[in-house]
């Protein structure tokens, strides 16, 4: 059950569940194509579900996440963690085949000693290296073309002003089952959707959706809210029934069914700024206090030297 000590289970091939929390450093990996056969397609890293931070993949029954239908994985194969300061890292878990971090084998580090032959050497086995990932990171399980290969993702952490889409249930297994837009994180304020990965910011995969299918935008007007506008899609953009004007933007709000092409559909949730807090609407007071001091000082000593000049 989620919500317990031990990790979270898939309850069938290509299933996606996602407990909801809000953590604000959870994490995803995403497999890259082509998925082998009853993997999953996106696997979450929730620290609430499971306290110890630490998520086994394999083909073990006691793996958190499974991939029954590789036969280059091992029944424990790789491991990943939280470490202490809400950062991600990645071991092999004595794997046969191998875990890679990129180009990198993760293989058991062992140490190279001299023996009594000047032309032999010895290895010791100095325990396994966790190696550091961060958004972006590929992480390979085993090796050739029944490799599984998977995209590592952090959030932020941010919570003021973020879009959640989350998935419908009826949408296909390939879409994301939530897409979170962080403003913060955004410099240009403008996310795009469409099937194509070089031209959009969000990758869906679905043959109802255009290349370029719409445009989500952040801030761009007085009210600090989230607009949409379709970009000519072949089959169109829709909040609840109402199509999507590709002239102009349209305001959106929390709750809305956002519905992408056919059949693709997203719920929009928008988190709410989080109350300010007192000390840090303190030391912000006292140091706009202090910048109105240091310009009045200047501007009297600007005067007095133009007196006795």
């Amino acid at each position: 059950k989620m919500g317990e000590a031990e990790e979270p289970r898939l309850s069938a091939p290509g299933s996606v569940p996602y407990c909801g929390h809000l953590h604000p450093n959870r994490g995803f990996l995403k497999l890259e194509p082509p998925i082998p056969r009853g993997a999953p397609h996106t696997l979450y890293l929730c620290p609430i579900c499971s306290p110890d931070g630490i998520w086994t993949l394999g083909k073990d029954r006691s793996c958190g996440y499974q991939c029954m239908e590789v036969p280059t994985l091992s029944r424990r194969h790789t491991q990943i963690r939280m470490t202490p300061d809400g950062r991600y890292a990645v071991r092999d878990a004595g794997s046969t085949n191998g875990t890679f971090l990129g180009q990198t084998a993760l293989h058991r580090v062992a140490a190279e000693m001299p023996s009594a032959d000047p032309n032999a050497k010895k290895k010791i086995p100095i325990g396994d290296q966790w190696a550091p990932i961060k958004t972006g990171d590929c992480i390979v399980m085993g090796s050739g073309k029944e490799s599984v290969s998977m995209v590592f993702q952090a959030t932020c952490g941010h919570r003021a002003g973020k879009a959640l889409l989350r998935s419908h249930e009826d949408n296909p297994p390939t879409v994301p089952p939530i897409i979170e837009l962080c403003p913060k994180c955004n410099l240009t304020l403008g996310w795009s959707f469409g099937r194509s990965s070089k031209s959009s910011h969000i990758h869906i995969v679905s043959g109802s959706i255009s290349r370029l299918q719409c445009m989500l935008v952040y801030g761009l007007w007085d009210d600090d809210g989230w607009r949409i506008q379709d970009k000519q899609s072949q089959f169109g953009t829709f909040i609840g029934d109402r199509p999507v004007s590709d002239t102009q933007f349209t305001k959106l709000a929390s709750g809305q069914i956002l519905t992408l092409g056919r059949h693709i559909k997203y719920k929009l949730e928008f988190l709410p700024a989080p109350p300010p807090d007192p000390a840090e609407v303190a030391r912000l007071k006292a140091r706009e206090e202090h910048r109105r001091d240091c310009e009045e000082k200047a501007r009297r000593d600007k005067a007095e030297k133009g007196q006795h000049g």
